[in-house]
């Protein structure tokens, strides 16, 4: 299934050695080759580097050639080796997903534009150490190319000459290149670029504004932005990507429009949060987590505390949808993302740890804990231990909880049992699983919240009531957690979450999109099908009979003729996509999907996956989607008191 979501290409801090390029690269769009000739300086104690095995390099002593990388043998001091190579991929075939990252472009040069990965080892890559990039990059003429660093010179003759000095260290460095329409803004010492494949002036101004916004937000919020430039790329294929400076965002997912309300920004937070301070791997990569600590949670309290808690109920829901049996892990051991399991814990579960940590302490303390790490680390090595050392010098417990968190998998799961009042105070046992773990949970008796330490499988406690009428614990979803089964509505992540759903497909010509529509969900995987009858997997029916509907859909979603009423609105089916998520008798969630005509189904499986945390999901023919989720059951977690 196709998801969305952009990725940092994050350095993973290895050495505190620095290589520097200096490196001179010509274009052939036409051959679709590069030549580079590039000169190192090599410091003591880095032997070796690997590049491109189908490069052909003179200057350098092969080693060894292993899965298509050659690695060579170096020496300290100045080195200069030049090669050339051809690279080309069908920009077409390739599919940008947000779980299953895969089948994606990694290196091409063409008269539609130039796209080099690190990926692709089309320069030296040192395990060894770190690098800094000057590029001399020769362009056929209209051709700009943007990679990080500033761009200082420019000269357009009958071919273009454009220097990029990336001075700030990297684990390696992407370029792209295209007929891009340029426009520059200053914010402060901030250049910012639009570079598009197109001449729009509302989306510059959008996301030139919201840069601005971001720069602002971040320089407040962790520390002066690290770089001399930041620039807003337009792909030509499927992309969503951040590096050191700017971002590569594909043509369609830039023109989303909650892109530069929600991800743009995250990719921004990343200059600070994983380009300039960097992931020291050895106890998990702690930055994805943070970064939407600070950018996609935090934009979400901006707009409301029910905002910030409903995003936390859809980050404890992502994991009882995608992490089941032995998909569960430390987040000591995330690394990257690769499968919704993998997003789950490794930006989820870490979000929610530092949320955690951030109550203990306050938001001011906080904040200063985190501008501290980064601060005192910048273009160094940051692990999970900068951290819980900083939040300790706050509230020592952090110390012990901090690495509970980070070495244990799965979360706890809470029961509250055995609730009597007497109307001037309320006694109530909270249980969790075993093993069981040493948290903080939150209970409110009316509106008074009482923050309670729970470190063993039962505890009692009595606190007053006050003439309140009511105890929840944990209401707002503060704790990392297991949800009970009531607290969870049927969503489409739960579908996504599941490993081999099962499609129903209808007979005749309508079968046939169907079957597309199972293609695209699977992304060119084998599908699975199936004739209704349940056997342990979610399904799919795809434009199912009126009769076949009839059985499965809730009271509040009911077909009439042409028509779907939802929640008492009416639908005409033949001008709208439908998608509804279902729970089942068995206990599982099965997706209905009705596509306005059959030509629209194939193309509804990969715009549904934009919307996982939804139950109901309404595309009009014209005009925005509609989106809502169904009413939660009473949560066992509540109480109505004396």
């Amino acid at each position: 299934m196709k998801y969305f979501a952009l990725l940092l290409l994050i350095p993973v801090f290895a050495s505190a050695e620095i290589v520097s390029h200096n490196a001179g690269i010509y274009f052939d769009t036409d051959a679709h080759t590069v030549a580079v000739t590039d000169t190192l300086q090599i410091p003591d104690g880095v032997t070796e580097f690997v590049m491109n095995s189908k490069l052909e390099i003179t200057g350098a002593e092969a080693i060894k050639t292993e899965d298509e990388l050659t690695t060579y043998k170096c020496t300290p001091g100045q080195m200069i080796i030049s090669y050339i190579g051809e690279f080309f991929a069908n920009a077409d075939d390739m599919v940008f997903s947000r779980e299953n990252v895969g089948r994606e472009l990694t290196a091409t040069i063409s008269d539609d534009g130039i796209y080099l990965s690190g990926g692709a080892y089309w320069l030296p890559m040192f395990e060894e150490a770190m690098v800094t990039h000057k590029l001399t990059i020769n362009t056929p003429a209209g051709i700009e190319p943007v990679t990080q660093g500033v761009r200082t010179v420019v000269s357009k003759t009958d071919r273009q000459i454009t220097i990029w000095d990336a001075k700030n260290p990297s684990d390696g460095l992407n370029l792209v290149a295209a007929k891009y329409f340029i426009t520059e803004r200053q914010f402060g010492d901030v250049t910012s670029y639009t570079y598009f494949l197109a001449d729009e002036p509302k989306l510059v101004e959008t996301y030139q504004t919201k840069t601005g916004e971001y720069l602002e937000m971040y320089n407040e919020m962790i520390g002066p932005y690290p770089y001399g430039k930041f620039a807003t790329v337009e792909s030509w294929f499927p992309s969503g990507y951040g590096m050191p400076s700017y971002t590569l965002l594909g043509g369609m997912v830039i023109r989303l429009p909650f892109i530069p309300d929600t991800s743009f920004g995250h990719e921004i937070c990343h200059n600070w949060w994983g380009n300039s301070s960097f992931v020291d791997g050895d106890r998990g990569n702690w930055c994805e987590g943070l970064t939407v600590y600070c950018a996609d949670y935090h934009y979400k309290t901006l707009l409301s505390a029910e905002d910030g808690r409903e995003y936390r109920r859809t980050l404890l829901k992502d994991y009882a949808s995608y992490v089941h049996g032995d998909l569960d892990f430390p987040i000591s051991e995330f690394k990257e993302r690769h499968s919704g399991a993998t997003r789950a814990i490794g930006y989820g579960k870490t979000m929610m740890v530092f949320h955690m940590f951030d109550r203990m302490i306050g938001r001011d303390n906080f904040v200063k804990a985190m501008q501290d790490v980064w601060s005192s680390n910048s273009y160094a090595p940051v692990s999970w231990d900068h951290f819980i050392a900083a939040f300790s010098g706050y509230n020592s417990d952090i110390t012990e909880l901090g690495e509970q968190w980070l070495t244990r998998a799965g979360a706890p799961m809470i029961h509250l049992q055995d609730v009597e009042s007497d109307g001037a105070k309320v006694t109530f046992t909270i249980t969790q699983n075993e093993p069981v773990w040493d948290i903080e949970v939150p209970v409110v008796v009316g509106d008074a919240e009482h923050v309670l330490q729970i470190n063993s499988a039962s505890a009692t406690f009595t606190l007053p009531t006050a003439g309140a009428k009511t105890l929840s614990v944990d209401p707002d979803y503060h704790v990392f957690r297991k949800l009970h089964a009531e607290e969870i509505e049927p969503t489409l992540s739960q579908i996504f979450g599941e490993e081999e759903p099962q499609f129903v497909i209808p007979s005749g010509l309508a079968g046939i999109q169907a079957k597309k529509f199972a293609e695209e969900w699977v992304e060119g995987e084998e599908f699975v099908t199936s004739d209704g009858t349940y056997d342990g997997h979610s399904r799919i029916f795809v434009n199912p009979s009126a009769e076949t509907a009839a059985e499965l859909l809730p009271e509040n979603a009911q077909l009439a003729g042409s028509y779907m009423f939802l929640n008492g609105a009416r639908y005409k089916l033949k001008e709208n996509d439908i998608v509804l998520a279902i729970g089942n008798e068995f206990g599982k969630t099965d997706l209905i999907v009705f596509g306005h005509s059959y030509d629209a189904l194939p193309k509804l499986a990969g715009r549904i996956s934009h919307y996982g945390k939804y139950s109901h999901l309404i595309f009009p023919q014209r005009g925005r989607p509609q989106k809502g989720n169904w009413e939660i059951k009473e949560s066992p977690l509540n109480r109505r008191i004396k």
